[in-house]
């Protein structure tokens, strides 16, 4: 700063002792001068970047740069910009994962969720990023381009990580990672970041692009939300069981003013269809895909009609294969006794099938759900993939932000009685001194729910059953 400060001062000491006229030079010709003075007074140095495009954090100190593999690095300029670009620099770190845990703490805030245009909270914490180590059957031949010009720019063949979330999550950004061991120590980094095309669906039916890794590449199919008309009876229980809800709050006899729902119930379906016609959007894995309905089945939710979904702190976790007998048998005729040793690897996958019988009847699993989730053409054998959501616990406010909250409540108080709101001097024509509902910190909406959500997929039929439900909590429970 102070040498750009001397730089631009001794210019303009000398336009002014100059016999230029008046007015020649505009304040915008004088920095532009100024900053090529700079650059070439300083050999093109990293302090031409802003301090804001830079990335640092624990150890690690990032800078933008410009070379074949794209242009230098930028942070957004506006809310719909996103970053974007080649940073290279230095990490200070012991081994190489440890410099990929330390290069992804520093993108938080920059990298966000993508939420499939629902309305949802996208800022990540700094542990929810990650590198993973770059498989070769997810490099391709542009991968592979980008290895070498990687290796020629560092100077020796690095280690190729790719960016990543928690499972399932859609990242508003796709990241590669190069690390070499430093001269001096640490590691010298060069970091890429490419925005995603947001994964927005067709307007006439919900579509997603699916992409799948194999030997001979990424293999691209479309998935497509099934109407749950076609299933009447499960449709049925969802909306019977809001309907009970709704009956039981104008039922006079329950003895409450305001009745709020204990459970809410939601269905959604996808197949895969013909034809990769889909959205200018970039592909997602089905896990993905799944993900992102437990996003959206929560923004249909009472709860967060008016809320920010908490999409981060969705857990999403795969628990294993299933197959027909066990989705039909009861309980106890699958053990055989009530109380047989069940194995640690099973037993997530059968408490999330015995919460979905809960709901769901034998004979509707058979007659709606099976029938096309395993239908004869693909096999009477074939296995289901069973997947799980969950809610983690809400991040607990600081001794600050308690602080402020009441501090605030106690300047801007509510209203004691009506004569307080319709008093005979009450000026509207100025703010009231009441606080307006609502105010302060926004509060997670789901704070007082549990979540369970059991996922069913078949990928040989390309089906998808998603069963979520949502139990309130007493808050008076300990």
């Amino acid at each position: 700063r102070s040498r750009f400060g001397s730089t631009l001062l001794s210019f303009v000491c000398c336009l002014r002792a100059s016999a230029c006229p008046a007015g020649a030079f505009g304040e915008r010709e004088v920095i532009a001068v100024a900053m090529e003075i700079k650059k070439l007074s300083h050999g093109g140095s990293d302090d031409l970047f802003p301090t804001e495009n830079r990335l640092s954090g624990r150890g690690v100190a990032l800078v933008p740069h410009a070379c074949e593999l794209g242009v230098a690095g930028r942070q957004p300029a506006n809310l719909k910009d996103r970053a974007q670009g080649l940073w290279r620099g230095a990490v200070d770190a012991s081994d190489l994962l440890g410099a990929a845990v330390c290069v992804a703490s520093t993108l938080a805030g920059t990298v966000k969720l993508d939420c499939f245009g629902s309305l949802a909270s996208c800022d990540l914490e700094p542990s929810a990023l990650r590198f993973l180590r770059r498989a070769p059957s997810e490099s391709g031949d542009e991968g592979e381009r980008e290895d070498k010009l990687a290796a020629s720019l560092l100077g020796l063949e690095p280690s190729a990580f790719r960016l990543a979330g928690q499972p399932g999550q859609v990242l508003s950004h796709d990241g590669d990672l190069w690390l070499v061991p430093g001269a001096s120590g640490g590691f010298d980094a060069l970091l890429q970041l490419r925005p995603r095309h947001p994964v927005v669906a067709k307007p006439e039916a919900r579509c997603c692009r699916v992409g799948k890794h194999g030997p001979m590449g990424v293999m691209l199919e479309t998935w497509s939300e099934v109407p749950m008309v076609e299933f009447p009876r499960l449709l049925q229980l969802m909306m019977g069981r809001h309907g009970s809800q709704l009956s039981a709050a104008k039922d006079a006899r329950s003895g409450f003013l305001v009745e709020e729902p204990d459970e809410i119930v939601v269905f959604h379906c996808w197949h895969r269809v013909e034809g990769n016609e889909a959205m200018n959007s970039d592909s997602i894995s089905l896990e993905q895909l799944l993900w992102l309905d437990v996003v959206d089945a929560l923004a249909e939710t009472e709860p967060c009609e008016e809320e920010l979904v908490p999409a981060p702190r969705i857990v999403f976790a795969d628990e294993g294969v299933t197959s027909r007998s066990e989705l039909l048998e009861e309980e106890k005729a699958r053990t055989g006794f009530e109380d047989k040793e069940v194995l640690p690897e099973d037993a997530p996958r059968l408490a999330s099938l015995s919460f979905l019988k809960q709901y769901v009847l034998p004979e509707v699993m058979n007659e709606e759900v099976l029938l096309r989730l395993m239908p004869d053409s693909a096999g009477g054998g074939a296995v289901v993939r069973v997947f799980s959501a969950s809610l983690s616990d809400a991040p607990a406010l600081t001794s600050a932000a308690s602080a402020a909250l009441l501090a605030s409540a106690r300047a801007t108080p509510l209203p004691a009685t009506l004569d307080d709101l319709f008093a005979d001097d009450v000026d509207f024509r100025v703010p009231p001194p009441w606080a307006a509902p609502g105010a302060g910190p926004a509060q997670d909406p789901l704070r007082l729910f549990d979540l369970t959500s059991v996922i069913l997929l078949n990928e040989r039929s390309g089906l998808a059953m998603a069963f979520h439900c949502l139990q309130a909590e007493d808050p008076c429970a300990s």
